[in-house]
């Protein structure tokens, strides 16, 4: 089906950053930037879904009715909130990133240089992987919230909270890969551990991809209505 078309690509993303990671001898700091990105594409695309629910789904669920200009309304008010929620989210992330490098290397004073070394490091390669994976994410977007129709399936008070939902695992992926690496420091610099890193986090997007596809893929039944009582 459409969302088994979609799996493929996502796998192929993945190991693209892979090989991307080997080809750049990218450590552990260069793919944390990457996939912060992809966090900032995953928002991103919530957004639209935000819109998309509002104006043609079921914003308020399956129960309650709406005209238009309540959608519209809802819709502007519900994405508002989303962005500025994410949006302190994702900057919160990115300062802690930003903090790593020295949270690895154990030494004081010396962030700022450890960031733009980081910076300089992914360079081009940063660029490609987020592309490769702005368009698995959108062949997803397009292929199953749309063609298969799931955006009937959601309201905007899933939508509010999912993305966080759908980066859990991700997260947990990379927060264990953080520990391993302050506690082995040759890691963090390793090539073979990024890929490690990287095939894990392959299976996280899998497993989420799944869930996230079998939630929205089948609305739920409608129990039947019994008749009046003579």
């Amino acid at each position: 089906g459409v969302q088994t078309c979609a799996l493929p690509i996502l796998i192929v993303a993945n190991l693209a950053v892979g090989a991307i990671t080997l080809s750049g001898q990218w450590g552990f700091y260069e793919l944390m930037i990457v996939y912060w990105l992809e966090a900032l594409i995953i928002g991103g695309f919530n957004v639209v879904r935000m819109g998309i629910v509002g104006l043609s789904g079921q914003p308020f669920g399956r129960w309650i009715e709406a005209d238009w200009p309540a959608r519209l309304v809802l819709s502007l008010m519900t994405a508002g909130f989303f962005v500025m929620r994410f949006g302190a989210f994702a900057l919160g992330l990115g300062a802690l990133i930003a903090m790593v490098p020295e949270f690895l290397a154990h030494e004081q004073g010396t962030t700022g240089n450890h960031i733009w070394h980081g910076i300089n490091a992914v360079g081009k390669g940063v660029a490609i992987a987020a592309i490769l994976l702005f368009v698995s994410h959108a062949m997803s977007f397009v292929m199953n919230f749309i063609v298969r129709g799931e955006y009937r399936h959601t309201n905007l008070l899933t939508l509010l909270f999912w993305p966080y939902v759908r980066m859990s695992l991700v997260m947990i992926t990379l927060a264990a890969g953080l520990v391993i690496a302050a506690g082995i420091p040759f890691l963090n610099t390793s090539t073979v551990f990024g890929l490690v890193i990287v095939i894990v986090k392959t299976a996280a997007d899998l497993v989420m991809h799944k869930v996230e596809h079998a939630r929205w893929g089948t609305p739920p039944p409608i129990p039947a209505l019994k008749p009046d009582a003579a």
